[in-house]
């Protein structure tokens, strides 16, 4: 009858030490649900040139009904641009409402509000380990979601600081969200640099929200997209007033 209560205290003490040594978090993915709801407000975006000849194809997500975040370079040449939501629906440009071009991002208004889910941006992202997932509409029946973890930041030069993912962006990808496990943005799909290694890199989350501040304080300020007639010269912005 003595051992008992010892018995009974080394359980005790065997289960909370398989439950401290085992219940480390793992990595978390978003679940399916999540990425259902992070869907409705991802879009994809193709621009024309001023004979409305198709130019560039790429991926982008609303942060309000009207608004959306995309990469600049998709807007090379383009006179005017349109998206296509998880939906089916089309919306068009209506103009540009805040640039960092140093980064490669653009805050874009569309003509009217979209039925979307505007997505949320992460208040602290990890510099490195954290799980992200890039989901990329490449229209609005295929999708691509691929997950990763944040490694580094990288400096490039001529482009700016840039965040190092595992996940894989592609062609077709650029202005995609890098989302965590509850579906905020932690980061945009930027670039993908051929190599052993194969690197992957995104705009990190804090230069999306500084993009947003400056989209605040340029409401009256909406920018036309006017193609310049060559390819290689980039894009024209015409104040509208």
């Amino acid at each position: 009858m003595k051992s008992c209560p010892k018995k009974s205290n080394l359980s005790l003490f065997s289960l909370l030490f398989l439950l401290l040594t085992t219940t480390v978090p793992a990595l978390a993915e978003p679940s399916a649900k999540t990425i259902d709801q992070v869907k409705r407000g991802v879009v994809s975006i193709t621009t024309f040139d001023r004979d409305g000849k198709p130019l560039l194809l790429g991926g982008g997500f609303f942060v309000q009904t009207n608004r959306l975040v995309t990469s600049t370079h998709l807007l090379k040449g383009a006179s005017s641009a349109s998206i296509r939501t998880f939906d089916g629906q089309s919306y068009s440009v209506e103009g540009i409402v805040a640039l960092n071009q140093e980064n490669d991002l653009v805050l874009l208004q569309t003509d009217r509000a979209a039925n979307v889910s505007p997505l949320s941006l992460a208040g602290n992202v990890e510099a490195e380990g954290e799980k992200v997932t890039l989901v990329s509409a490449l229209d609005d029946t295929s999708w691509k979601v691929s997950s990763g973890v944040t490694s580094s930041l990288w400096y490039i030069e001529g482009a700016g600081e840039y965040l190092r993912i595992t996940a894989e962006v592609r062609q077709g990808n650029s202005g995609s969200p890098i989302v965590n496990d509850r579906g905020e943005v932690v980061a945009v799909a930027a670039l993908h640099i051929e190599s052993d290694d194969e690197l992957s890199f995104a705009v990190p989350g804090e230069i999306i929200k500084s993009l947003l501040v400056i989209g605040q304080q340029s409401i009256s300020q909406l920018r036309l997209l006017q193609a310049t007639g060559s390819s290689g010269s980039g894009q024209n912005l015409a104040p509208k007033y």
